[in-house]
């Protein structure tokens, strides 16, 4: 197959969005497929990891910003502008595989009769913190509606975000086009996850040479709640000291107030705690290995890729106690993570408490949730997304 990727953000990634974006490109390339990816680049910036194939082509189109990059108040326009000047170069693309509503919106340029896939990465129209205003949420309920109706198949990361994208429509055919299709582990996380420790990660084999960590692995913005992680911090210091527990917090800011705020927050109150960026795979292997529990605060997420990644080193998440996680669909079934009631930063203080008393518990999550995650993987997945090609685009 040749297809075309339509991802606004794949050249230079900044949150999970591009991350799962290569990811099924690489897992098409492994499989012999020719893919054409349509993105964006920052102006000025040539520091993006460029993704390597001979049967890989990438446009890319200039942007000034990436300051809500994924938002009705981002980049969409120039993206889409300038998708559709290159949409004459390729009238030989088998399908159109379209990341999120601005991938839909970018697509729209090339012939009708090539058959689109909507892979929904995120449900705009069911993210309150992205629909402060009415306009916002029709712009979002309208683009994701023309989604769902013009698309052959449809991707979804969790069955909550199917039923919020039902919603949007009453059509049965329609509701038979979805497929729930979970992120896979990044081969690098694979891969990093089976190596023996190095000397630096010798915390492993001895936990006394360097204290374990308690971390929070999410993107600094409201709907992530990294300030209700440090507000339980802030509560349970004393006793994570007394462990020799120290709070980590990793992950890239999208929101410079609220990223303020948090860090303000952590350090104040816990002069030990780490505030790391966004982490080349090395580094946050690094990190992992030297984890006790990972904490993911969010109640709405579709997906939740470093809960995965965290369990590929055996590292247990604790989360919200109900389905609105998507990770929980690969991990719930078998125990493979710890849920709670955690909305108020007092329930988290009293989950993660609890969590960290049973060692024993802890130790039995962390390997289940290792073999969960490092069996669903890039393979894996490709080869579920093919058989769902297959079927709903050449019937």
């Amino acid at each position: 197959m040749k297809l075309g990727v339509f991802s606004l953000e794949f050249s230079c990634v900044v949150s999970g969005n591009g991350v799962l974006a290569r990811e099924q490109v690489n897992g098409l390339l492994q499989c012999g497929h020719t893919v054409v990816v349509f993105t964006t680049q920052l102006d000025g910036n040539d520091s993006c990891e460029q993704v390597s194939h001979s049967n890989l082509k990438t446009e890319r189109v200039v942007v000034s910003s990436y300051a809500k990059h994924l938002t009705v108040d981002g980049c969409w326009q120039t993206y889409v502008a300038g998708v559709s000047r290159m949409a004459s170069k390729y009238p030989d693309l088998d399908v159109l595989l379209c990341v999120d509503w601005h991938g839909i919106l970018a697509a729209s340029s090339f012939p009708a009769a090539i058959p689109k896939v909507f892979a929904c990465f995120r449900v705009f129209s069911n993210s309150p913190e992205l629909c402060g205003s009415a306009e916002a949420l029709e712009f979002y309920q309208t683009h994701e509606t023309t989604a769902i109706t013009t698309s052959q198949a449809i991707l979804v990361l969790s069955q909550a975000d199917q039923a919020a994208l039902s919603e949007l429509t009453t059509s049965k055919p329609v509701n038979d086009k979805f497929h729930l299709l979970l992120p896979p582990l990044r081969d690098d996380i694979l891969e990093s996850s089976s190596e023996r420790p190095t000397q630096m990660d010798s915390v492993v084999a001895d936990p006394e040479l360097v204290p374990r960590y308690v971390l929070c692995c999410v993107r600094l913005s409201p709907e992530k709640r990294a300030l209700t992680f440090a507000n339980a911090m802030q509560a349970l210091y004393p006793e994570l000291e007394a462990k020799g527990l120290i709070p980590v917090l990793v992950g890239s800011s999208s929101d410079e107030s609220y990223a303020a705020r948090v860090t303000n927050q952590l350090t104040t109150h816990c002069p030990n705690a780490l505030i790391l960026g966004l982490q080349t795979p090395d580094q946050l292997a690094g990190v992992f290995r030297r984890t006790e529990l990972n904490v993911h605060p969010a109640l709405n997420d579709a997906y939740g890729m470093t809960i995965v990644e965290a369990a590929a080193f055996g590292v247990p998440t604790l989360l919200t106690d109900d389905q609105s996680v998507g990770a929980v669909a690969l991990l719930g079934p078998t125990n493979a993570c710890l849920q709670a009631k955690v909305t108020e930063a007092e329930e988290l203080t009293i989950a993660i408490r609890a969590a960290l008393a049973d060692e024993e518990k802890l130790k039995a999550v962390g390997k289940a949730a290792q073999t969960v995650a490092r069996g669903w993987t890039r393979t894996a997945y490709t080869q579920r997304l093919e058989t769902i090609l297959r079927e709903n685009c050449f019937a």
